[in-house]
């Protein structure tokens, strides 16, 4: 009998130690595919170390709704100076899911002031890293309005006037003018 409760404790204990390595295995590949996203993110911005925020603006396929816009709206040569900037880059996936009426009003107004208005709202003077980010932050963007910071869920969101909330996809993207964010949302003014 007491043979039997030997082995079956010993089985009990071997089945332990297997699960608890199968979890061990599973928990540094979870970490290694962390790890190898965020090397990634650092890989880009040593891409952008030697560009202005113009240059790396015009460089990234992804952004190159918000670049064609700053062009046309006239603040695109502004990036290429000393600044130093802090922009919040839209991606082009947030041109497509604008509010009803916004995308016309910024591709197709007959008004360059309306597009310079809203683009320039993307742009706050200064050299904001995330590590000067804190939830309530506001930040007096270069057409004069705020837009606030929240941090939550591991997100970094950027709040314009109306409310919307845009959620930092890429951040501290360095250049030798300032840093950019790419962000999921146009930011729109009163």
């Amino acid at each position: 009998m007491n043979k039997k409760k030997f082995i079956l404790i010993l089985s009990i204990f071997a089945i332990v130690i297997v699960l608890g390595g199968a979890v061990f295995v599973w928990n540094n590949n979870r970490n290694s595919e962390n790890i190898e996203s965020k090397t990634e993110t650092v890989t880009n911005q040593s891409d952008s170390a030697n560009k202005t925020v113009a240059e790396y603006l015009s460089g990234n396929k992804n952004l190159s709704s918000f670049t064609e816009l700053l062009n046309t709206a006239g603040l695109f040569s502004q990036l290429s100076e000393i600044g130093p900037y802090t922009v919040f880059a839209p991606n082009n996936d947030s041109f497509k899911n604008m509010p009803e009426g916004y995308y016309d009003i910024i591709f197709k107004s007959s008004n360059p002031q309306t597009a310079s208005n809203i683009l320039s709202y993307h742009i706050v003077p200064g050299n904001l890293d995330s590590t000067l980010l804190t939830s309530g932050l506001k930040m007096k963007t270069q057409n004069g309005q705020e837009l606030i910071v929240e941090l939550a869920d591991d997100n970094i969101y950027i709040i314009d006037a109306k409310s919307n909330k845009a959620i930092v996809k890429t951040a501290n993207i360095k250049t030798t003018n300032g840093v950019v964010y790419i962000i999921d949302k146009v930011l729109l003014p009163q």
